[in-house]
Order: C-alpha cells, then sequence, then structure tokens
C-alpha cells in the first residue's frame, strides 16, 4: 500500500504481525512512523511496529521538514514535521 498526505487506508493485522514502513525519496531515510493507540501497536524500531492487542489505531509516517533541504543548510534549519501519510490499522485475534 501507498501512503500518500491526504488519503487514509484501512490495513488488518492479526495479533502477532508486523508492519513496516519501506519509504524511497529524498527523505526516505529520515521517515518516522508513530501510533495513536501503543497498546494495540507496539515500535519496534522507527520504521517497524507490531500487533499486540485486539483493537483499532492510526498510524502516522512523516519525516522532519529539514530533511527536505539540502546537508549544507540543515544545521540551520528550524522546522516541523511533515506528514507523508496515515492508515488505519485493524487489529484481529490471531
Amino acid at each position: 500500500m501507498q501512503l500518500t498526505p491526504n488519503s487514509t487506508s484501512t490495513v488488518r493485522l492479526r495479533v502477532g504481525d508486523t508492519l513496516r514502513l519501506e519509504a524511497d525519496g529524498g527523505c526516505g531515510s529520515a521517515v518516522i512512523m508513530s501510533s495513536q493507540n501503543e497498546s494495540v501497536l507496539r515500535t519496534a524500531d522507527a520504521h517497524t511496529v507490531r500487533a499486540v492487542r485486539v483493537g483499532s489505531t492510526r498510524l502516522s509516517a512523516g519525516h522532519a521538514m529539514c530533511a527536505d533541504l539540502p546537508l549544507a543548510q540543515q544545521p540551520g534549519c528550524i522546522g516541523g514535521v511533515a506528514t507523508d501519510g496515515e492508515v488505519d490499522v485493524v487489529v484481529v485475534p490471531s
């Protein structure tokens, strides 16, 4: 599935499944994920979450706005987080 900033899709996982984000483009290595409900999806690392409990949550992916700048300009950047996309995740029993 491809995440885009202006749409939200739904993914179904079973308890114990993992979901890994693969990102490309200039900011690919700077992309991070976060879950609105860590009791349903637990972060394993910056690009991976594990379904730990039945329930639902929204998973967001984004990157620091400074990552969009050439390396020479990054030290002076004061930026926020750019949203790359969101997905609703429904976790069902395994």
